[in-house]
C-alpha cells in the first residue's frame, strides 16, 4: 500500500512553543517558518487567547537564532496579530537570542508588528521585555478605566 505523501511545500517548517504566564504569553520560535506552521500557531494560540478573554495581555516573543519566514507566513502572522488587538492584546516585546544578523531581524520583525498595529519593542533580556509588557498592560487598563 503506498504511503500518502505531502508535497514539500505543504510541510510545516520551523518551531514554536507557547507558555501562558498570567497575562503574558511567552512565544519562543526557531528555524525558518512557513505559512503552514503559522496556521498551526493560530489554532494553538487561540486556546490561550480564549483563557485571557476580558483581560489585557501581551506577548513576549523570543526569536532564537536567525528566524525569518516566507512572505505568505508573514502575511498570515500579521492578520492573526491584528485579530488579537480587539481581544485585549496590547503589546509585543521581542527578544533576539543567538542571532547573528540582528539588524536584519529587527527590520523584518519590526515590519511585521508595525503592519499589525500592535505596539512592540525590542529587548536584550527577559526581565526588561516582561517589565515593558506589564507597563503596556497597566497603561491600557488605566486608559480603559477612564472611559
Amino acid at each position: 500500500m503506498p504511503l500518502s505523501h505531502t508535497p514539500d511545500n505543504q510541510l510545516q517548517h520551523g518551531y514554536y512553543q507557547i507558555e501562558r504566564l498570567d497575562t503574558l504569553l511567552r512565544l519562543t520560535i526557531a528555524e525558518g517558518i512557513n505559512r503552514e506552521l503559522v496556521l498551526q500557531y493560530q489554532t494553538d494560540v487561540a486556546r490561550h487567547v480564549e483563557a485571557l478573554r476580558g483581560q489585557r495581555w501581551g506577548v513576549h516573543l523570543i526569536i532564537d537564532g536567525n528566524v525569518l519566514m516566507t512572505p505568505e507566513a508573514a502575511e498570515a502572522l500579521i492578520e492573526i496579530t491584528r485579530s488579537h488587538q480587539p481581544l485585549g492584546r496590547c503589546g509585543t516585546a521581542i527578544q533576539l537570542r543567538h542571532g547573528s544578523v540582528s539588524g536584519l531581524l529587527k527590520a523584518f520583525w519590526g515590519n511585521i508588528y508595525q503592519a499589525s498595529g500592535i505596539p512592540y519593542a525590542f529587548f536584550e533580556n527577559r526581565a526588561d521585555a516582561e517589565q515593558w509588557l506589564q507597563q503596556q498592560i497597566a497603561s491600557e487598563q488605566g486608559r480603559l478605566s477612564k472611559e
